[in-house]
């Protein structure tokens, strides 16, 4: 069957692929259904937790390699990689985060009979391109290195489709995907996930993990698509609010922002706040109601996603599999899952920017929603911050959010901030903690500061 391509552990030969691929593309389902040996899954191993100076050192050397080939969103990746928890003590964390929530009402959604979403030859070819393979195999046990036979594969077999017509054919299939017109029996498979567990840095403490899924591959495809295909769309919509979105080295303007503004007005304050889970609690609801009033061509291909539950598989490290089910938010992986999220969660940027925008400074990357302006005037806006997520199912944690000043607060606006859990960070402190790391004295309070990579947008989650 295409979507289960290993056989004892083993790749089928190259016709056998190409054959089920053509058979699946035809829209012949069951020639594929009946027969179909189970997936060959090799249980990953738990990383082992180092030092601090150990992991760092390991993952320099995977980023030197990713910034060698210019690829510097993975070697961001590479360097805040603490490896995967496969072990028991996983599930239940995973089980935590993955909260339970209410079903998907649909009447009353606009585009439920919308199916202009189309792509060319053209905008395919370069998706496959951007197709990062060596990816984690997906619950049926496809990775995405296996469609790459599309497009590298030269050999030929009588009766067998050509390069061409398979495109034309994955092309059509694409459709019934992005037209939620895939049989019910593969619907499930097409939305079930794998998941792991990646624990976060500093990689010292294996039960602070981060839930990451590998999606179906052709939803990933379909997802990588949609992004090129919109991107212009995208960037337009969001900025300059949201700069985690279509928006090139959107983490870097946050933080020129923010510094920019700070060196220049010793009265400007940040406010950087902090959601707790915010991928995996976000409301599915309020996203899909965002994409249908938005969006109503995508609506359908979100719908296949999302309108229902869909079942994560954790594998720990003896094979045992255990079934989590995603209800909330998007799936952490998903090629729309920033989208998805930073869509729903704009309505809260633009309320707060509605009301403030003339007296404020709002940027967002992502979950990480940045305020600047008179601490006075940010105690308003943080306890609007604090209501209006909460339409969207979303908590803001107090003590992991954080205001920074050049100076000093008033000893009542302090005191209100402590009254409200949120910790204070006054740059000169921060500066001579700069300073002791790393033996160079700043001469000038209003010099660039490297510390605040701490909290650029982007180093957290």
């Amino acid at each position: 069957m295409l979507f289960r391509p290993m056989e004892d552990g083993k790749r089928p030969p190259l016709k056998t692929q190409r054959a089920r691929l053509a058979f699946y593309l035809n829209g012949q389902f069951s020639e594929l259904l009946q027969g179909t040996p189970p997936a060959v899954f090799t249980p990953p191993t738990s990383s082992k937790v180092t030092s601090d100076a150990e992991m760092l050192q390991r993952n320099g050397k995977k980023a030197l390699s990713y910034i060698k080939a210019n690829e510097l969103s993975r070697a961001i990746q590479a360097i805040e990689s603490n490896g995967i928890n496969c072990k028991e003590e996983a599930i239940p964390i995973l089980l935590n985060k993955h909260p339970t929530g209410p079903e998907i009402i649909t009447s009353h959604l606009k585009g439920l009979n919308n199916t202009s979403l189309s792509f060319t030859t053209d905008e395919l070819q370069i998706a496959l391109r951007k197709l990062s393979r060596n990816t984690g195999q997906d619950a049926l046990g496809w990775r995405t290195n296996h469609i790459s036979i599309l497009k590298y594969t030269t050999e030929r077999a009588t009766g067998y489709p050509s390069d061409d017509q398979l495109m034309e054919q994955l092309l059509k299939t694409i459709s019934s995907f992005t037209t939620n017109n895939i049989p019910d029996q593969l619907q499930e498979d097409v939305k079930s996930c794998m998941l792991y567990a990646l624990i976060k840095p500093p990689g010292n403490d294996s039960t602070q993990i981060r839930p990451i899924t590998v999606g179906s591959t052709f939803s990933r495809l379909i997802g990588n698509l949609i992004t090129s295909k919109f991107h212009d769309e995208f960037r337009n919509y969001f900025e300059p609010l949201q700069l985690g979105v279509a928006c090139k080295n959107g983490c870097e303007k946050v933080y020129h922002t923010i510094s920019l503004l700070m060196e220049n007005d010793n009265s400007i304050a940040c406010l950087s706040t902090d959601i707790i889970n915010a991928f995996n609690c976000i409301s599915r609801q309020a996203m899909i109601d965002e994409v249908s009033d938005k969006y109503p061509e995508l609506l359908l291909f979100i719908l296949l996603n999302y309108a229902t539950p869909s079942s994560l598989y954790f594998r720990d490290e003896n094979g045992k599999e255990h079934t989590i089910s995603s209800q909330m938010g998007p799936r952490q992986g998903d090629p729309l899952g920033g989208f998805l999220f930073a869509l729903a969660f704009q309505t809260v940027l633009r309320a707060i920017d509605n009301k403030y925008g003339d007296v404020i400074t709002t940027k967002a990357y992502v979950d990480n929603a940045y305020f600047l302006r008179n601490p006075k005037v940010l105690l308003e806006v943080y306890r609007l911050f604090q209501v209006r997520p909460e339409e969207l199912n979303l908590r803001i944690k107090p003590e992991e959010s954080v205001i920074f000043s050049h100076t000093e607060l008033l000893p009542e606006v302090s005191n209100t901030w402590q009254q409200l859990s949120v910790k204070l960070a006054p740059l000169q402190r921060v500066y001579q903690s700069w300073d002791a790391l790393t033996g160079v004295t700043h001469t000038s309070q209003h010099k660039p500061l490297p510390k605040w990579s701490n909290f650029v947008p982007g180093s957290t989650s």
